[in-house]
């Protein structure tokens, strides 16, 4: 039970179950009414579920030949067991529903009920045994399945008398082939004995105590009626005595049909009598042949001559009149007339029933407990193991009840309660009919697990279809993702409960429903008058530990092996939610970014002059000194002619196709904030998306040049009349030594410049080959203007994004910064939690492994763990005892090394044992040989801190580098007077 707690806090632990919106508890019932007139049978529920969030019905089928085909593959039903099986069938009527399920859930139960009654009741309708079982697994993704089949009881006193009757002809049948004709003999009488038992069981049971008594005595004689008529029949020395015997047989089965009342052997015969069988009736009654017969006179007839041959040849006559004896004194013919002869009419019922039920007494308790016929029901019963199970675990106990218990009860004897009574007499007959009904469900659950696997593995492979997916999105629209999780979930599923049920626990219900060992019947009724006794609580016990060890065992590998894909499905609902988050993130950002763009037009246009007037500086630089100053009054008035259109505009356009990640500004926002790499990742993104559409601005500036005079003038002092020369500009250039001075000067800078001007070139053809060897083309003459210099310089993105850069001031963007920084609040919170989730999952992950490297089955870690609870050795205080718990493969911690110091808990009860009340020994196996070293707790429990009845003990132990371990132990502690705690 405490590992089932412990599982289920583990699955509360896991993220992924706080989205389930179940609330999660384990809960488990194990019981056993034992009633048939109220309920009986067994039922244990166990289970650790969260509300269900979708389901999927998948429909097993199954026929009644499917159903006779798995109980006949039984154990121990070839033969008579699978005759009396047919013979079941025909006495009930089987409906109810099957279905598997394809779950989106937590879950994980099992519950096991098969219980019913022989009267209609309102829990259970109409008479019958219902029969429910259903189990699964999910961890958000899982399956299971449920049977629910009713069993109705056509006519439950029918099927008694019928069931009863056919056992005990099979076993006598089974006695012929196995026994000696002595053994068959007393067999052959415990035919009326043991109906009569199982017809007295079900009518006590039913009728209140007023009605029983007459009913009793009316089934005790109409059984010995038939049995004496059947064995007439079957011996009968000539034809007239089988006539009679089969005549009246007939007539009085025809009245047991409908009725539970004397049959009157009197009146005239129904039937024409031949004349042979007329005259030898007349003849040994000593009449004349033609003497008119009635009932009376065949018995009288069969009660003569051929009752002392049947007699003589025939031990089990003798036994069966022998029960009769009391109640009908005389010698065996008279107490026979007197059977035959009984109309209801008798005087003196209770003096009639008290002989009845001490004949009765007698056979039970003296003639079934003698060793020849020990012998002989033992030596029946090993040809037919199930065969032999109904006859001495159900007809016969069923018998010693009705005439030790029930008959005084009847008689107000013994001061035995109705509800003890029926328990009693229910005892006897769960095992007659319910292990034929634990057959149905045994074939029924069967069939349902084979059809399981290929159920759930279809669903999975039908889980991308329309429907499914409109059913996963209408629970949930996070659902959608879970489509591979379910298939892994579904496939899994079949594996895990294609046997979840295994055979073990049909066997232990078969003893469940064979309450009363063989031979065991007077310390069955002891006991059973003890109030806190409990028939089979061990068997019990054992199929709810069965089925909780499978649970929460098969829980623990289902999970562990599809809580990977889980998780990550679960990642990718959330990872969902921040992909909406920072979309709408990503439209307050572009909003932003256009504000800010808006901005960036305003003052972008100073910083682009002085980079565009830097890089014209960076063209004219290879100019001579005179001819630069010639130029620079004109480069500012070019430049601002092509802000606008030519740069302004083409720079403003690239910005607009800038698109900024949402995810990276984020990026840039986690924990206090970082503005510098927001910066940095602003600009770097612009620049890159700037590179990538290649928005190099190729300018065209031409700036005009002042010449002292016309472009065909001489460009040397004394040239043409009317002309200084360019000596004369500005004080004259010959002052500094003329043109070709500068031109010599330049030559130096240049080339040899002196070699290519001849000093007869005019001034435009001069400064054409000075342009032209500098690499800036030819002078654009300008009509009634000033020439122009072409100059051709490049803007490229890194000098936008400087412009940028120098254009916004950081104030702006921190401004910015801080509003979307409080904006993106949910997507961070969002992103942390994404974080936190994705890290953990490697960790409940390896929570939930399985212990692989074990050579044992599948199974929890905790089974390394061995809990011990033992006398303590040396002392004779019997109310001390030594707790031992030794975990194998924990070790000793490392002094300040704060991985390998495990965390450990013992717990008594719910109530946890402080260690530093027990003895620490490492590296040790307790003294238990075979057991590997590791870490061993010892200390003494006295009575006082036990409480009376079942105590539980769990440990659990956790080490990084072990995993984790537990185990639990349940013992009981009886004493007298009984503890209090």
């Amino acid at each position: 039970m405490k590992a089932a707690e412990t599982f289920v806090a583990k699955m509360k632990n896991v993220p992924v179950f706080a989205q389930a919106g179940g609330e999660v508890t384990f809960q488990a019932q194990a019981q056993a009414p034992l009633d048939l007139f109220e309920e009986a049978g067994l039922a244990v529920r166990l289970q650790a579920i969260a509300r269900l969030a979708a389901g999927i019905g998948l429909r097993p089928r199954m026929s009644v030949r499917d159903l006779t085909d798995a109980v006949g593959g039984l154990p121990d039903m070839k033969g008579a067991p699978m005759e009396m099986f047919q013979l079941l069938l025909g006495e009930i009527t089987i409906q109810g529903e099957m279905h598997a399920q394809a779950a989106v859930a937590i879950m994980a139960y099992a519950n096991l009920i098969a219980s019913g009654t022989f009267l209609g009741n309102d829990g259970f309708g109409k008479p019958g045994f219902q029969y429910i079982f259903e189990a699964g697994y999910g961890f958000k993704v899982g399956g299971g399945y449920r049977a629910f089949v009713e069993v109705n009881f056509d006519n439950p006193r029918r099927l008694i008398n019928r069931y009863a009757e056919a056992a005990v002809i099979k076993m006598i049948a089974l006695a012929g082939q196995s026994t000696s004709p002595e053994q068959l003999a007393l067999i052959r009488s415990l035919e009326a004995p043991v109906i009569i038992g199982a017809r007295l069981a079900y009518e006590i049971g039913e009728l209140p105590r007023e009605q029983a008594g007459e009913r009793s005595v009316a089934i005790i004689i109409l059984e010995g009626q038939r049995w004496l008529l059947k064995r007439f029949l079957e011996t009968g020395s000539n034809s007239t005595v089988q006539w009679i015997a089969n005549h009246l047989l007939t007539s009085l089965n025809k009245h047991m049909e409908s009725k539970v009342s004397p049959y009157p052997f009197s009146g005239p015969l129904e039937v024409q009598v031949p004349p042979n069988i007329a005259n030898d009736v007349n003849t040994q009654l000593g009449r004349s042949p033609g003497t008119p017969l009635s009932q009376t006179d065949l018995i009288a007839y069969l009660t003569g001559k051929p009752l002392q041959t049947l007699l003589s040849q025939s031990e089990e006559t003798r036994l069966i009149l022998n029960i009769f004896q009391t109640a009908f004194p005389g010698n065996p013919q008279t107490s026979a007339g007197a059977i035959f002869a009984y109309t209801g009419s008798n005087t003196n019922p209770s003096g009639l029933l008290a002989g009845l039920t001490s004949g009765l007494q007698a056979y039970a308790g003296q003639q079934l407990n003698t060793p020849a016929f020990k012998q002989a029901i033992q030596q029946v019963a090993s040809g037919s193991r199930e065969m032999g199970v109904i006859l001495q675990n159900g007809l016969i106990p069923a018998l010693e009840i009705a005439a030790s218990v029930a008959l005084p009860y009847v008689m107000n004897q013994g001061g035995y309660d109705r509800t003890f009574v029926r328990e009693a007499l229910s005892s006897a007959l769960l095992a007659v009919v319910g292990r034929s009904l634990v057959r149905i469900f045994n074939g029924i659950t069967m069939h349902i697990q084979g059809q399981l696997g290929g159920l759930l593995n279809g669903a999975a492979n039908q889980l991308s279809s329309p429907a499914v997916v409109k059913l996963l999105e209408l629970t949930g629209p996070t659902n959608r993702y879970l489509i591979r999780p379910l298939q892994a979930g579904f496939r899994e599923a079949a594996v895990q409960l294609a046997d979840f049920i295994p055979q073990r626990a049909f066997d232990q219900m078969l003893v469940i429903f064979t309450p009363i060992d063989a031979g065991s019947t007077a310390s069955f009724v002891q006991n059973l008058r003890k109030t806190d006794w409990t028939p089979r609580a061990d068997n019990l016990s054992n199929v709810a530990n069965t089925l909780l060890n499978i649970l929460l065992t098969r829980a623990t590998t289902f999970t562990s092996k599809i809580i990977a894909v889980v998780l990550q499905a679960f990642l990718e609902v959330l990872l969902q939610e921040l992909r909406d988050l920072i979309d709408k993130f990503g439209r307050i950002l572009n909003e932003a970014w256009e504000a800010l763009r808006n901005y960036i037009r305003t003052v972008l246009t100073e910083p682009l002059r002085r980079i565009i007037r830097e890089l014209v500086g960076q063209e004219i630089s290879v100019l001579p000194p005179r001819i630069q100053s010639l130029v620079t009054d004109g480069i500012d008035a070019a430049i601002n002619s092509l802000l606008p259109g030519a740069v302004l505009d083409p720079i403003m356009n690239g910005l607009s196709k800038v698109t900024l990640d949402p995810k990276k500004v984020l990026d840039t926002m986690t924990g206090q904030g970082n503005f510098p790499a927001f910066t940095d990742y602003l600009y770097q993104e612009i620049l890159q998306q700037l590179q990538r559409s290649n928005l190099n601005l190729n300018l065209s500036i031409k700036v005009p040049i002042k010449l002292p005079g016309p472009l065909n003038g001489p460009a040397f002092t004394g040239g043409p009349a009317g002309f200084g020369g360019i000596g004369d500009l500005g004080g004259g250039l010959g002052n500094l030594g003329g043109l070709g001075d500068a031109i010599g000067g330049l030559g130096d800078a240049i080339g040899d410049l002196g070699g290519i001007l001849k000093g007869d070139e005019s001034l435009g053809e001069a400064l054409d080959k000075i342009l032209k060897n500098a690499g800036l083309g030819e002078l654009i003459p300008v009509p009634g203007g000033n020439p122009q210099i072409p100059l051709g310089i490049t803007l490229t993105p890194e000098h936008m994004v400087r412009a940028i850069r120098e254009a916004v001031p950081v104030r702006i963007l921190q401004s910015q910064y801080r509003s979307l920084r409080s904006q993106a609040a949910p997507a961070l919170q969002k992103m942390q939690q994404v974080a936190e989730f994705q890290a953990s999952i490697p960790h409940f992950v390896a929570d939930f492994q399985i212990n692989r490297s074990s050579e044992r089955s599948l199974g929890i870690v905790y089974a390394d763990t061995l809990i011990l609870l033992r006398p303590l050795m040396g002392q004779r205080n019997p109310s001390v005892f030594e707790l031992l718990v030794h975990f194998s493969g924990l070790r000793k911690p490392i002094p300040g090394i704060i991985g390998t110091y495990p965390q450990i808990s013992v717990v008594l009860d719910n109530c946890q044992l402080p260690l530093s009340t027990f003895q620490t020994v490492w590296n040790d196996n307790g003294g238990i040989q075979g057991r590997p070293p590791g870490l061993v707790l010892r200390r003494t429990l006295t009575l006082r801190e036990l409480s009376g009845g079942t105590n539980t003990i769990y440990t659990a132990a956790a080490a990084p580098y072990l995993g984790k371990v537990e185990a639990a132990t349940q013992f009981r502690i009886q004493t007298n007077p009984p503890l209090t705690k």
